[in-house]
Formats: C-alpha cells, structure tokens, sequence
C-alpha cells in the first residue's frame, strides 16, 4: 500500500470514527431527554449480555429469545411514539454504499476514488496528454476508422477490468498511428478506477532505473531526490498500470535489457499488466534486443497492431 492508499485509507478510518463519535452523542441526547429510553437499552443490552453466555455454556444451542424479543418490540413502540428515529442508536456513514470501508462487491466505492483519483492522476505522468480521452477520440483521420474503433473498443473494455486486469498490451505499428494517443486514453481511464498508472517513455524509464542505481551506490544520497525517485520506481514495478510508451526509441546502454526484463519479471509475477508502444515489429524487436526480451513480449503480451500512415503529417481530409 503507498501513500496515497495510506493517506485515503486514513480519511476513510477517520469518518468512520466521527461516525461513532456522534452515534455516542446522539445516545446520550436521546438518553438524556428519555430516561425511559436509556431503562430499555440498558436491560436489552444486558439481555444480549445472558444469552451470549447461555449460547456459551450449551455450546452454541440458543436459548429463549422471547425476552429479547419482548424488549425490542417496547423500544420500538417507545421510539413510534415519541418520533425518535429509529437509526439513533446506531453508526451512520458517510458514503451508504460502501459504510466508509471504501470497497463495494470487490471494486472500489465512488467515495474512495473521490480521494484517490486526484492524486494518482498527479503521479501518472498523463498531464502531458491534457487532450487524451476516449471522450473525445476521433478516428477521421485514419485510414482504416473500422480497424481503429475497433482497438479502441478492445482497450475500453480492457480498461474496464481495473482493478483485476492481467492482460498485457503491445501496441505496434508506423510512426505517428496512434498508438500512444491509445494508450493514454486507456490509461486516463484506468486512474479514473482508483488505480495507480504510470505512464512513461522508454527513455525516462531507463533514466530512473539508472539513476536509482546510482543513488543507490553512492556515499552519500541525494535527500531532495530519493523520495520521488522510491515513488517513481515504486509505480515502475508495483503500480496497478504500467506504460511504456515508444519501446526502441531509448538510447542503448549496457543495463538496458537487463533492466527491461527485471521490470517485466516483476510485473508478471504479480500478474501485474503492463502495456507497451512501439514502432518496431516482433522482428524489429527481436534483432535490436535478445530472445528473451522477444520470448517476453510474444509471449505475454497480446500485439494489437496500428496500420496506416502518419496521421499527424496527414491533410485534414480522411486519408485513402
């Protein structure tokens, strides 16, 4: 759990317990104004209090509730004729869906992602892509719009598997077809389900495993860097989403597919999904790296390939 979970989650503990703080209060309102009240939750609570051991000494068999059952329908006789709402005694949350736990049925609750988003949207990287949104995608100037609403269908309903997605994605092809505008869009939507993104170019990637490295080794750590440098390299490997955006555009060094498959290693063993662009085909990738980069990427990563020419150099009329 990072900090972002950590300082939600605290929120979270934090309005659960102004929760019971003011059901106390009420209670004792209530109990103040109705001395009555206070009689029948007192001999209802040590009612409860027998039974339990009852339950204890017979060995789970339950006893007489008529008691029980007694009190409770006097209470709630009590609360109709006086108009004291029947909730008064107990926990009312902040969020009615989720009680302030912040999950609902697995995923998480409307309220939580309130608290997230904001924060991993500033930590995605994806502020260089103001314009990037399935919203407000236009497939005018492809060649093949079929072929394109078709890829952007498949990543709508892949985004929508967070949290959960397994899946990793390779989206290959020309310059300039699209391919990382994709992946923002996917991406921007996988934040908006509460989950962590980090969206990154290759080049940026290598930069920070580097530099951690030499942090790392150093004498004497750079204060000011480290901990967006833990953070950065904390998405790297165990973020919900990662992206590597432009694979083959890196300048080449001695770490680099060491560190490359150190990444994806981690990432599949914790069947963490990564998504991948780049201009290369498997061949392409298969001569400028190894076989084991190949050997990862053909066989754990589903290739959606984008066809056509550079859109960006394109007339504003559809291509042909």
């Amino acid at each position: 759990m990072d900090t972002r979970q950590i300082a939600a989650q605290n929120i979270l503990a934090d309005r659960r317990g102004r929760s019971e703080l003011e059901r106390d209060r009420r209670i004792r309102e209530y109990h103040t104004k109705y001395p009555a009240l206070k009689e029948i939750d007192t001999a209802i609570r040590i009612c409860k209090a027998e039974m339990l051991l009852e339950i204890a000494e017979n060995r789970g068999r339950l006893g007489d509730r008529s008691g029980l059952a007694g009190l409770e329908l006097k209470k709630r006789m009590f609360l109709q004729d006086n108009r004291i709402p029947a909730n008064y005694d107990r926990i009312i949350p902040y969020c009615s869906l989720c009680k302030d736990e912040g999950i609902v049925d697995g995923k998480p609750c409307s309220c939580y992602k309130e608290l997230m988003i904001p924060a991993l949207q500033a930590a995605s990287g994806l502020d260089r892509y103001p314009g990037a949104s399935f919203s407000k995608f236009s497939d005018e100037k492809f060649a093949n719009p079929a072929k394109i609403r078709t890829i952007r269908e498949v990543c709508e309903a892949y985004a929508d598997k967070f949290p959960g997605q397994t899946m990793n994605l390779l989206f290959w092809g020309n310059p300039g077809t699209g391919k990382t505008f994709m992946a923002a869009c996917l991406a921007k939507d996988v934040v908006n389900h509460a989950v962590s993104v980090l969206f990154i170019r290759i080049s940026e990637l290598l930069e920070t495993m580097s530099e951690y490295r030499t942090q790392m080794l150093a004498f004497s750590q750079d204060e000011d860097r480290m901990p967006a440098l833990k953070a950065r390299r904390e998405l790297i490997f165990h973020g919900g989403l990662l992206v590597i955006d432009d694979l083959g555009d890196e300048a080449k060094g001695p770490n680099t597919i060491a560190d490359l498959l150190q990444i994806l290693e981690m990432r599949l063993q914790q069947s963490l999904p990564t998504v991948i662009t780049t201009n290369l085909s498997f061949q392409d990738i298969r001569r400028t790296y190894d076989d084991r980069l190949y050997s990862r990427l053909k066989g754990e990563f589903r290739a959606v390939n984008f066809e056509g020419n550079d859109i960006r150099t394109a007339p504003r009329s559809k291509q042909i």
